[in-house]
């Protein structure tokens, strides 16, 4: 019972009492009018909780960050008796609102909203509750879990790509040796080189005939060219105790990937997307793949405790496969430079992105030991600030 109905409930007891003291048929008129209002209140909401049937519609579910996700409500069911189905949604970031419909007779009938999606992220969309009432206002009865149907969605919310000024650099090669990595070597088709034989060299590469020759088996060392790639490394690490600047900050480094990937890739250039904790991350090798690191972008988890360092420690035994480093973080440390700095001499092009309220004018606002530093107060600055600094 609503507390509406436990003051007219109140009223109509305290009207009983005097009917009852003083014996007038005119207050045991009103006092029967009003419990006949409060029988029909009564079996109408009861009514609506047995009768009606709630289903959650949510027709797409992927968005872009910035977009509105439409979703509806499907109510289906007949009573006799005016009802009225209050319906409490759950919105992306914890928000809530009402909304309500009135039936009578059979019903059919479909309502539509549209949601903003203003962080990107993976969000429930869904029904927390549902109640029946009746049109006074007296009862409100919750209606079971199992008249809801599909009460809950979930929706992806990718970044938003923004579109980078200017033409990628073409990629660059770097030559592979089998000391540095047997498992690609193994494919070269020419061979420049031989060396003693080694325990755990396939024997499809010893040369067979210098062997017989110096009585002592040689390796055939392969080459191959293989291109360099672009490293975008994320800190996700917990940055604030405020949810809305966490969300920000997450919004920003997604985007700011999202829109390197799409550049780079656009390029020819294999991208590698590595969040804090995750070495495998994502590997795009051509802009086909490239909803790969949109999901990746999306559903990566910030507010960790993952350490940024150990992520970039475990890249940089591929030092020589990279042609440009971009670490994206909330704060940029002297030991992170330092850590950064040596790639700069393997004519790897080195940077460091972090949101700055009080960008300067310039994108490349500093350069320490051959790492740029690259502040951006908010998303839309992202295409100008990448674009001077590439």
């Amino acid at each position: 019972m609503t507390k509406r109905g436990i003051r007219c409930l109140i009223v109509f007891a305290l009207l009983l009492l005097l009917a009852l003291a003083t014996g007038l048929s005119e207050i045991f008129l009103v006092v029967f009018c009003l419990g006949i209002v409060f029988a029909f209140a009564l079996i109408s909401a009861t009514a609506g909780v047995f009768a009606m049937q709630v289903k959650y519609i949510l027709p797409d579910n992927i968005v872009v960050r910035g977009d509105t996700a439409p979703f509806g409500l499907y109510f289906s069911g007949t009573v006799l008796l005016p009802v009225i189905v209050r319906i409490k949604l759950i919105y992306p970031t914890n928000n809530r609102r009402q909304c309500a419909a009135l039936f009578w007779g059979k019903n059919h009938k479909s309502l539509f909203y549209r949601s903003l999606c203003s962080h990107r992220g993976l969000w429930t969309f869904g029904i927390e509750s549902a109640h029946s009432c009746d049109v006074f206002g007296f009862f409100s009865l919750t209606i079971s879990k199992r008249k809801l149907s599909h009460a809950f969605a979930s929706v992806t919310v990718y970044p938003r790509v923004y579109d980078i000024p200017g033409t990628p650099p073409p990629p660059t090669p770097t030559m592979d040796y089998n000391e540095y990595n047997p498992i690609i070597s193994d494919s070269g088709d020419s061979f420049t080189d031989t060396r003693l034989y080694r325990d755990g060299d396939p024997l499809k590469r010893i040369h067979w005939k210098l062997s017989m020759r110096t009585q002592k088996l040689h390796t055939r060392k392969y080459e191959m060219s293989v291109d360099r790639m672009v490293g975008i490394v994320i800190d996700t690490n917990e940055m604030s105790d405020n949810l809305f600047e966490t969300l920000n900050y997450a919004d920003m480094a997604a985007e700011c990937a999202a829109s390197l990937t799409s550049f780079f890739s656009d390029g020819g250039h294999t991208v590698r997307i590595c969040p804090s904790g995750d070495f495998s991350g994502a590997i795009i090798y051509t802009k086909n793949e490239f909803s790969l690191a949109n999901k990746l972008l999306a559903t990566t988890e910030f507010g960790t405790n993952e350490s940024i360092e150990t992520t970039i420690h475990n890249l940089l035994n591929d030092i020589y496969y990279f042609s440009f480093f971009y670490v994206i973080t909330p704060t940029p440390s002297s030991n992170l430079i330092d850590s950064l700095s040596r790639l700069t001499s393997m004519q790897c092009n080195v940077s460091i992105i972090y949101p700055d309220a009080t960008q300067p004018a310039s994108a490349c606002d500093a350069s320490y030991n051959g790492v740029n530093l690259i502040a951006i107060a908010r998303p839309q600055n992202i295409p100008e600030r990448l674009g001077e600094s590439i």
